[in-house]
């Protein structure tokens, strides 16, 4: 069953859980922490690497013969590439891909896509954008594809924004669609990292990204799937200013910008302490991202 689009309005796919406010406007409470915290240092969003192989150099995890695969690790499709390169002709599914970008990206690359979002406009303009990939609407835990049909599952920023309820069948289901050597790739953003503090002034996404991580917990612990490797990168994102940065999140969710617009100037004034300032007055986010290699067991 397909879900209303305005319910699931995500650049990657899938419809986020609103948290309540706190007294006030939306996201003051957040506003006052957040400007009080980075006041007390501005480097306390930068301990928030998750371990990573020497000089963020990682070993091809799929390498039967152990052979180093070295690769800086900095974007999904970096990810792809370390997991299995090469990644011409591969099947892969992209699961939430939005309008298309990562899709892109991977077809350029010479894999053959499959993408996958709730949302009828995001699928509509995949379809614009990569023409050489197919698109279909549909959700997560109910993909209309047959078994065995992918060598890679891909879920770029995508699970969290499942219902929680659903976060266990979604996995299920990728599991089942992927062929017998075939693997699950989750990158999931953490609630680490002054992108995320930033964020969570206007939505908090504290439960659905823990709510993700339990998920991705607790299908291995079942045995559905067995761990091929955990590791981490950090996105970096930079703006000229807060406006943009609050542009950037408004485009992934319209639905944010009621809450930006209630009290913009005190937002935008936390956004700002929130960055790192470059020496030419640019503002510096980093989100922390957790990457999950998982093959169905």
């Amino acid at each position: 069953m397909v879900r209303n689009p305005a319910d699931w309005r995500r650049s990657s796919g899938f419809a986020p859980a609103r948290v309540a406010a706190p007294h006030g406007f939306p996201g003051q409470s957040l506003a006052a922490e957040a400007c009080a915290r980075m006041k007390q240092s501005n480097q306390v969003e930068r301990e928030v690497e998750l371990p990573l192989g020497p000089g963020n150099d990682i070993v091809d995890p799929l390498d039967p013969a152990g052979v180093a695969s070295m690769a800086l690790i900095d974007s999904p499709l970096a990810v792809v590439r370390s997991v299995r390169p090469p990644v011409a002709g591969l099947r892969i599914l992209d699961i939430g891909c939005g309008s298309g970008g990562f899709a892109r990206q991977l077809s350029d690359e010479g894999a053959m896509v499959t993408g996958i979002d709730p949302a009828v406009q995001a699928i509509g303009q995949a379809a614009a954008a990569v023409p050489l990939a197919k698109f279909v609407t549909g959700v997560a835990e109910s993909l209309p594809f047959d078994d065995l049909a992918f060598d890679l599952a891909v879920m770029v920023n995508a699970l969290h924004h499942v219902p929680e309820a659903v976060m266990g069948p979604a996995l299920s289901e990728a599991a089942r669609v992927l062929k017998p050597d075939g693997v699950l790739i989750v990158m999931e953003p953490t609630v680490t990292g002054n992108f995320f503090e930033a964020l969570r002034l206007v939505e908090d996404e504290t439960i659905v990204r823990q709510a993700a991580q339990s998920a991705i917990a607790a299908a291995v612990l079942s045995g559905e799937f067995q761990t091929v490797r955990s590791f981490g990168y950090v996105r970096q994102e930079v703006f000229d200013t807060a406006k943009d940065f609050l542009e950037r999140i408004i485009a992934v969710d319209k639905s944010r910008r009621d809450v930006v617009e209630h009290n913009r100037a005190a937002i935008t004034d936390a956004v700002v302490s929130a960055a790192r300032h470059r020496s030419d007055g640019r503002l510096v986010f980093d989100q922390p991202i957790k990457v999950d290699i998982l093959r169905p067991a």
